[in-house]
Parts: C-alpha cells; sequence; structure tokens
C-alpha cells in the first residue's frame, strides 16, 4: 500500500504558485516604505491650504460668477480654476478669502 505523506511548505514560505520562485515571503508591496519628508510634505500641505476667491467669466454672456477653490496658493488655485472651466471661461482675479 503507498505511502501518503501531507505536502510540506518550502522552508522560506514562497509558494511558485502565487509568486516568483526568486522572491520572499513577504510581499514587496508590504515591504515598501515612505520616505519621511514625503509624510512631512503631506501634512504640511493639508495644513497650509487657503480658500481663494477665483473670478470666473463665462464666454456664453451669462456674466461673472465666485467660485471658492481651496489651494495651497494663488497660481495652484488659478490652475485649478482654469481646469475646471476649461474653454468655457476666463478666470480672473484669484484672491485669498477671508
Amino acid at each position: 500500500m503507498p505511502s501518503f505523506r501531507p505536502l510540506r511548505a518550502l522552508c522560506s514560505g514562497k509558494t511558485s504558485a502565487f509568486q516568483a520562485d526568486d522572491a520572499g515571503s513577504i510581499p514587496a508591496a508590504r515591504f515598501r516604505r515612505t520616505h519621511p519628508s514625503s509624510i512631512l510634505k503631506c501634512k504640511l500641505m493639508a495644513t497650509t491650504t487657503k480658500i481663494y476667491k477665483v473670478n470666473v467669466m463665462f464666454k456664453d454672456g451669462s456674466g461673472p460668477r465666485f467660485e471658492y477653490i481651496e489651494a495651497v496658493n494663488p497660481p495652484q488655485a488659478r490652475a485649478i480654476a482654469e481646469n475646471r472651466f476649461a474653454g468655457v471661461a476666463k478666470i480672473g482675479s484669484v484672491n485669498q478669502h477671508h
């Protein structure tokens, strides 16, 4: 009668069916670390955003209106407004809302 032994895992924990034979047991995505300076930049950016009042002048003759956009600085607020209203409006003044 043949002897059946249970299958054993490789000592390294690798399983050929799910990852490359030369890979370790910890997936690369779990091992990735974020550089501390990028975390700091994200925290600073989140705490330094301001509200900007942007004058949007529509080309269809419906008249201007103000949009309030959260951004880090006036050029970024202008860029957001230009992307949001591309082709349908001209962006006028951008001022910090108080």
